[in-house]
């Protein structure tokens, strides 16, 4: 009785890893054919990918030039996902707002001329502004802090 057991699980344990090794061989994966603005020609040769079919999927998501891509994923299902290099002006903007928020407008009753240039506005654009928030006097309002989500965030005097 032992013996019949311990086939019928010795069995079950070689099913079982059988159906896990060929799962593995034939399970779909994400494939990376373009990374850093470099293909692949491995991974293109092994999914039967053209370059011309790539480009086509390319220039369906407006990328003209692969130096373009920092990189593009083939999808289980045919799908291609693209990831493009931000330009240096782009990444110096995205570092620089990062950077400068969140800023102190007013502190205290007294706009910070300093923090409105970084912006590039006017205490007439900020008091229209608040204005626009219900907020009449500057001279009413302790903290008005512009986070880099471009919201404002108001404390009163009297609060």
């Amino acid at each position: 009785m032992i013996t019949v057991g311990l086939k019928v699980l010795i069995m079950y344990v070689i099913i079982w890893l059988s159906f896990r090794f060929f799962h593995y061989l034939i399970a779909d994966k994400s494939t990376i054919l373009i990374k850093e603005g470099k293909i692949d020609h491995k991974q293109m040769r092994k999914q039967r990918y053209t370059y011309e079919a790539l480009m086509i999927q390319l220039r369906a998501k407006h990328v003209q030039d692969i130096s373009d891509v920092e990189l593009a994923i083939l999808e289980p299902k045919g799908r291609l996902s693209v990831l493009q290099k931000m330009n240096e002006k782009e990444a110096l903007n995205q570092k620089m707002t990062e950077s400068l928020f969140p800023l102190t407008l007013i502190l205290n009753g007294s706009v910070q001329e300093e923090a409105l240039d970084c912006l590039h506005k006017t205490p007439l654009w900020l008091r229209q502004t608040l204005r626009e928030f219900g907020y009449r006097q500057i001279k009413d309002i302790a903290c008005c802090i512009l986070d880099q989500n471009k919201i404002f965030h108001v404390k009163l005097m009297k609060e």
